[in-house]
């Protein structure tokens, strides 16, 4: 519903108009404008890094199928599962903004090194329970 409102041609009534509207535009702003931008930068940003995050993954799952190869004690769905939250972390730094090859590649290195820890590990504690 739309309505008008009539004010008397005061300077008080001018300056409540132009205050009512100062207020409306800036709530619009706030409101409806910087959420939209946020979140386009945001999409545009996760498009820009959606790559190296799919090449991140893909090389995660190389080292996955490269450690079922040696590893029978475990499942390849556990141990997908211990990669994905190993993956975590990186996955988010990398959404954060671009990261460099190189830095890609360390990251890919300092997760497999983690993983092949963690099972080596995993081992050592089976030996003693034994």
């Amino acid at each position: 519903m739309f309505f008008v409102l009539f004010f008397e041609p005061s300077t008080f009534s001018r300056l409540s108009v132009t205050i009512l509207l100062t207020r409306h535009k800036q709530s619009a702003i706030e409101l409806g404008i910087e959420p939209s931008v946020t979140s386009c930068i945001e999409r545009l940003a996760a498009m820009e890094t959606s790559e190296q995050i799919s090449q991140l993954r893909w090389t995660a799952n190389e080292i996955v199928n490269s450690v079922l190869v040696d590893e029978k004690s475990l499942s390849q769905q556990e141990l997908q599962k211990i990669m994905n939250g190993l993956l975590h972390l990186p996955t988010m730094r990398v959404r954060k903004g671009s990261i460099s090859d190189d830095e890609l590649i360390d990251m890919i290195d300092e997760i497999e090194w983690k993983l092949r820890n963690f099972l080596a590990s995993l081992k050592a504690e089976n030996k003693n329970n034994l």
